[in-house]
């Protein structure tokens, strides 16, 4: 449901022996160990990138598409521009080596070439992200459909401050909220209300929502908590592969 960034783009993986040619970059930069690139790689990416309107970058990774390890791909994203209060709009750019037709990611749109890699016009979209603070912490997070901005900083809230009705935790949910990596992407989505019964049965007096952060390339975590009249519970946390196509 939310754009899969591969943790969002928020760890730097140098290669070893690539690392010097590679250089510094006023960027972040992930890249699949399995790879072999160098600097020009990243010089022809951030050039085309440019050329389709992605000039301001915040973050590039690189990685073979899912299970076609053959084919490679680079993730392109914007810095956010501010568009209205606490909401932002950045560019995500997809671009695939060109080394063939069946690794491109959109099939026959038009495509523009720079060195080894390819994009189109169809590679591009905007993501729309939130930005919720605190007292000393801010986070942008991705709102699914039905999410609230006001519910979702109640949410981010009760889970930074660990303020749940059901405290404490069990040791295996208390776990979980201690690899919470408030540095990267974070998603919340809504799921199917819940009705515990009333004078009127067909109005939930509670709601689910599920909290989905990246924990690295292939894992994430997930926060399920509830949302009634008595406060904001944890139902439960887990870690999950990512599985990608």
């Amino acid at each position: 449901m939310f754009p899969r960034i591969a943790g969002l783009l928020l760890l730097v993986t140098w290669l070893g022996a690539c690392a010097p040619e590679i250089g510094e970059r006023d960027f972040e930069l992930t890249i699949d160990p399995t790879l072999h690139v160098d600097g020009r790689d990243i010089d022809d990416v951030v050039a085309l990138a440019g050329a389709m309107g992605v000039t301001r970058i915040q973050s590039i990774e690189m990685g073979p598409m899912g299970f076609r390890r053959s084919c490679i791909a680079a993730a392109v994203r914007s810095v956010g521009v501010e568009v209205a209060p606490n909401k932002l709009e950045a560019k995500l750019l997809y671009l695939q080596r060109a080394d063939w037709e069946e690794c491109y990611l959109v099939p026959g749109q038009p495509r523009s070439f720079r060195g080894d890699w390819s994009t189109g016009p169809k590679s591009i979209e905007v993501i729309e992200t939130w930005r919720i603070a605190g007292d000393t912490w801010s986070v942008d997070v991705f709102l699914g459909e039905g999410v609230s901005y006001e519910v979702a900083a109640r949410l981010l809230r009760a889970v930074h401050d660990r303020d749940f009705v059901n405290a404490p935790l069990d040791p295996s949910s208390k776990g979980v909220l201690d690899r919470i990596d408030w540095n990267v992407g974070i998603g919340i989505r809504r799921e199917s209300p819940t009705q515990q019964g009333g004078a009127d049965p067909s109005s939930p007096t509670s709601e689910l929502f599920e909290i989905v952060f990246t924990e690295d390339s292939i894992t994430e975590l997930y926060l399920e908590l509830e949302v009634s009249t008595d406060g904001i519970g944890l139902r439960g946390a887990r870690r999950g592969v990512v599985l990608r196509s």
